[in-house]
Formats: structure tokens, sequence, C-alpha cells
């Protein structure tokens, strides 16, 4: 009788042999990369219930699959034995995480046999083969890492036809490689932060980013919709990223545990969404940072599904340390979805086309970052703005003026560092914990201003901003641009003209004198 493949045939005579519940598992070790600590791990949104999310290998992204979630077992919380299986399955790296390791050991073919539909608890149709060692006292159970994850010989195949493809398109690669080498080499984003989960938006997509105000619900709303807005007269479709990523509000969550503070820091940031405006509810907006085109990687593609359209990247920051997902502002909801979100929400196809004249007639208006300073609230223009970023360790510098605070290392830039508040001669703040430093490109030279706390981004129209008198709130008036009064003149920004503040003095030479 014709012998099983099955039945002798792991592809090696060694095994990684690791524990997961009661059993005693174990994958053949030519398909075993590395074995690793278990790594901070990034959620990704709308992915399998088993795929954890993603973690840093060495600078590269790694999926990282809960294998007791993909084996049906019950869960368990990880702990210091808990381990990541690395395997290399045609190509792509994917972390398994098991509850421990145990060895790596030579196991004889003739101890093979096929697996039963199941063993205790685990589906037969994982299973490769089981090993009987010390004559059937040990069972250890071989996985098929093919039938573990089949999704990724699809993966492979896809790819596969992908390149060849592209083989026989090699013109038009070459056109478009020349189109992505003339493409700047970094991109401005907007991050922020979801059930403690780090994202990002391009700031080119954002409008503005506003407080949470009164919301007014809409029955028959798909459930992320938590509702409409006004904004400057416009119907504002408000959506609830925590729900479209299938997680639970923020009340849902925390109950009445909720603090004020989190609600406060909740923002709305208004996206136009395939040519709609519309508000995303997140849970606090972080920074504004510049990434490196290099440092951003296409999602894995154990995610990369229909599913996870929603993601166009993966940022590496920090060098890999720390990861942060691009939302694709095009792909969050379908046609269908928001063609569903604009019939619950009342706006027709005349007040759509409105909408859309709306997005493309912005020369009467500008785009601020509004920050604190003391008790008073400041804006720059955003177009000065390269990034917003934590107030960090700052070298000082000897012998320079007293609002030059110092020197920071930015992505291994040299960028000097002003003090607002000394620059406005105001008494300096003790509490730094708010601070950012909020980045600004001056004629070509970068220089840091450290300010009490940034607040939003906001677009105002420009017949909301007046020309400021000779002083305005103990601040020299040379630094003013204009002011800004909102809300019928409730609320007023100073508009800080970033050129004159350091206008007295060139930075840049005299740290070099120094």
């Amino acid at each position: 009788m014709a012998e099983n493949k099955t039945d002798i045939d792991i592809g090696t005579d060694q095994i990684v042999t690791f524990r997961l519940a009661a059993e005693e598992l174990a994958l053949p070790i030519n398909s075993v990369q590395e074995i690793i600590k278990l790594p901070e791990i990034t959620h990704v949104p709308n992915t399998p219930s088993y795929i954890e999310g993603i973690g840093n290998l060495r600078g590269s992204i790694l999926p990282i699959v809960n294998l007791r979630k993909k084996l049906g077992l019950v869960a368990k919380d990880s702990d210091d034995k808990t381990r990541v299986v690395v395997l290399n399955v045609g190509g792509i790296s994917t972390g398994f995480i098991v509850d421990s390791v145990s060895e790596v050991m030579h196991v004889e073919k003739n101890t093979l046999e096929k697996p039963p539909t199941t063993v205790s608890g685990v589906e037969g149709q994982y299973l490769r083969s089981i090993a009987k060692i010390d004559n059937g006292k040990r069972l250890v159970l071989i996985l098929s890492e093919d039938q573990v994850l089949p999704e990724l010989a699809k993966i492979i195949k896809a790819a596969a036809a992908a390149a060849t493809n592209g083989d026989q398109s090699k013109e038009k690669s070459a056109m478009e490689s020349n189109m992505i080498h003339r493409q700047e080499e970094t991109e401005q984003v907007v991050t922020f932060k979801v059930a403690n989960e780090g994202y990002a938006l391009d700031i080119m997509r954002v409008k503005e980013i506003i407080r949470v105000t009164e919301i007014t619900p809409v029955p028959k709303a798909p459930n992320y919709i938590v509702g409409v807005m006004s904004l400057r007269n416009q119907l504002l479709p408000i959506m609830d990223l925590r729900v479209l990523f299938d997680q639970k509000n923020l009340k849902e969550e925390m109950g009445q545990e909720i603090s004020q503070q989190k609600l406060d820091n909740q923002r709305i940031i208004v996206v136009d969404i395939d040519g709609v405006l519309t508000g995303i509810q997140v849970d606090s907006v972080s920074h504004v940072l510049t990434l490196e085109k290099k440092s951003i990687e296409p999602p894995p593609v154990i995610v990369s599904n229909e599913q996870s359209s929603r993601i166009r990247g993966v940022g590496k920051l920090d060098n890999g340390k720390r990861l942060l997902m691009l939302l694709n502002e095009d792909g969050l909801i379908s046609h269908l979805e928001k063609q569903q979100m604009l019939d619950a929400v009342g706006v027709d196809g005349k007040e759509q086309e409105k909408m859309e004249k709306v997005k493309d007639n912005r020369s009467d208006e500008m785009q601020l970052v509004c920050f604190k300073v003391d008790r008073e609230e400041y804006a720059i223009n955003i177009m000065k703005v390269q990034e917003i970023i934590r107030l960090n360790e700052i070298t000082s510098v000897p012998k320079t003026k007293d609002y030059i605070k110092g020197i920071i290392n930015l992505r291994g830039t040299v960028v000097p560092v002003v003090d607002v508040r000394t620059r406005f001669e105001l008494n300096s703040l003790e509490d730094k914990e708010q601070c950012r430093i909020v980045v600004v490109n001056i004629e070509g030279k970068i220089t840091g201003l450290i300010v009490d706390s940034v607040s939003e981004v906001l677009r105002v129209s420009k017949s909301q901003i007046e020309t400021p008198p000779a002083s305005v709130s103990n601040v020299d008036g040379e630094f003013i641009d204009g002011v800004g009064k909102l809300s019928n003149g409730k609320r007023i920004i100073i508009l800080i003209n970033a050129d004159r503040i350091l206008a007295d003095v060139d930075i840049h030479e005299e740290l070099k004198a120094s």
C-alpha cells in the first residue's frame, strides 16, 4: 500500500516544540525564522480577531497572530514565558504568539502518524501529523503552517500574479518609478489617538481640527455616525472612529469612570472624504509630524484585505519602535456607506454639490495652528508650520539671547528653539507637561517655538481677521499679524508673525558663533 505523504513527510527531521494551553505542538524547523519575546503590539482595525496587530522586528513590520484564538482555544494573558514564533512562509514573515517554547528536537519519520479529525480541541485541519515520542507516552502535534493561515497562500499567489503582470508592463513601471522619484521625500501628517492606538491623516486632507461641541443625533443613521453639527452654517456629519473600527465608544468603555479631561481631550478632525466634508471624532490629537516617505511601509499583506482598505500604510517612528497607522481617507467608508450617511443626515444632491463647491473655493480662508501662551490664544499660518512635537530634552547654548533656550535633534537636524514666553517677556511656566514645540520654517530655516499647549487647527475666513492694535494683551504689536474674531467676537485669536519674532537676530548664525 502506498504510504501517505502526510504520515511521513514534514519537510525536515527537526521540529520546534512549544506549549499552547495543555497541548504540546510543533512546527518544522525549516519554516521557523526566529523566536522572540512578545514585542509592543499596535492594533490594526477591522482585521480578524486572531490578528493581534503588528510589531517591530528590527525595523521591519511584523504581523502577529494569536495562535490560541486562531485554533479556537481559550484566551490567556501573556506572561514572562510568552514567546512569538516567527515563521517565513513563502517569503512572508508572520509571528505566532505561543505560551512558551520548549525545545528543538529530532523526530524519526516512522514515529509520525496522520492526525484524526480532532485532537484535544485542535481541529485536524490545522495539523500536518502527530509525533509519538517515548513509545507514544508523549504526543506532539505538528502544525501545518500552510493550513494555519491558508490566506497566506492566496496572498503569495496574488503577489506572484502581480509580479508577472509587472514584467509585462516594464514601460509603465518605469514611468511610475520616475513619478515616484519626482515626489517629495517627506509628508506631513496629523497624528491622533483612538482607543490608545496611534493613527495619522495626511495634513493636506485635514481642513481643520475643532473641539467637540453640541452634536445632534440623527435617527436611522449608520451606527458609526454619532450625529451632525453646524460648522459655519454648513451641515457636518460626525463619524466616531472608535465605532467604525469596531471598538466601544469612549463612554461605553469608561462608563462612570470617564474623566472630564478625557472628554475635553476629544477632538473632531474635519476631512474631505471623497468630496464630502466629514467630521471624524477621535480621543485626542497628538502632533503634526513630518514623516520621511522611506519610513512608510505598505500595510502587511496579512491584513491587507478588503476590510483593511482603511489603512494606506504604516509609519515607523523612532527607528521602528513606534508604529503609526496612516489612514486612507477615501477608503474609510465605501461609496454605498457614504451615500447612506448623506441620506441619513439629510444632505441631498444639491447640498452635496454646494459642499463640493465650498471645498474648491478656499481662497478667502486661512488655515491656522492655534496654541496657548499664558492666558491668551495665538495662531500661526499652517503654511509656516512644519510639525508639532513634544518638549524634548534641550541642549543649552552659552552666550545666546535669553529667549533662545538651546537646540534639539530633530531626526538628525540641529534645530534652535525659542521660548515664546520669554520672547514676549512673560513669566516662565512651571508645569511643562502640556508644552509643545511648534517647528516653523522661516525662509528655509527651521526653528522651534516653545508654547504652553497646542489646541487645534482652524480654518477661518480672512474677513474675520482685523488689523491689530498697537499692543494686544501685553504682547508687543510688532509680533502680531492680525486679530481673529470668532463666534461673533466672543473668541479672540492673535495671529503671530513668526518672521518678526526672530527678526532682530539670526539664530542660526548666532548659534554658529557660539
